[in-house]
């Protein structure tokens, strides 16, 4: 079990027992080797998509936003310089949560549930946005 697999299972973050409940259901975290970003360029980038997602109020919008804007809260608190990593768990049923750590020590710092729009018909992609 790599270290990142034990920090989510201890983590408070929003999405991490369900990230630890497929862990333990037989799903894999697969590492983004090499894909490190610096903290400050993530932390431009997810508040625009929190402001983004406070436009929408569906389910899955208020629920994407939340742990968002707990990724920036976490990403705000680190030093500059700081590379942060990469990794992803696969939902058995639609979409997959995206684990983003500290590089260094693999503490996990946001845990994002993301579904592809290819994953989902066109009437229920909007329904995912959009309120019904």
């Amino acid at each position: 079990m790599t270290d990142l697999v034990q920090l989510i299972q201890t983590s408070e973050l929003r999405e991490s027992q369900n990230v630890s409940n497929l862990l333990e259901g037989g799903a894999s975290l697969t590492f983004e080797e090499g894909l490190k970003a610096e903290r400050t360029a993530l932390l431009e980038t997810y508040q625009a998509r929190v402001e983004h997602l406070a436009q929408l109020n569906s389910h899955h919008a208020v629920r994407l936003k939340r742990a968002t804007e707990e990724f920036c809260q976490n990403l705000e608190q680190l030093e500059e310089g700081v590379s942060v990593g990469y990794a992803q768990v696969d939902d058995t049923l639609l979409g997959s949560y995206i684990v983003w750590h500290v590089a260094d020590t693999q503490n996990p710092i946001g845990c994002l549930y993301v579904i592809g729009k290819s994953e989902v018909p066109e009437e229920d992609w909007e329904t995912l946005w959009n309120n019904p």
